[in-house]
């Protein structure tokens, strides 16, 4: 019997914020390079950090997305965690 396994999380998030999360870190990271300031790869070092070892609630840069998205009235999109970049196994 095929199956397919791929980790999931019950937990939601919202697509637009995600997006835009993401794009501010892009825009961090463009910043570095165009600039080579530290300041920049620092800020989203300790995001990730954050990220990694507290909770994703937790993330400077995911409250800045939040509060954007928020103040944009934009409608939400409620996507799963995991679903990006999730790795399936077929066995």
């Amino acid at each position: 019997m095929n199956a397919i396994i791929c980790p999931l999380s019950t937990e939601k998030t919202d697509s637009n914020t995600s997006r835009l999360t993401i794009f501010l870190n892009v825009v961090l990271i463009a910043g570095f390079l165009a600039t080579l300031n530290p300041i920049f790869i620092l800020i989203v070092s300790i995001d990730y950090f954050i990220r990694a070892a507290l909770d994703v609630k937790y993330s400077p840069i995911r409250l800045v997305a939040y509060g954007a998205t928020s103040s944009m009235n934009l409608k939400k999109k409620p996507i799963g965690l995991a679903q990006k970049g999730t790795l399936c196994i077929k066995k």
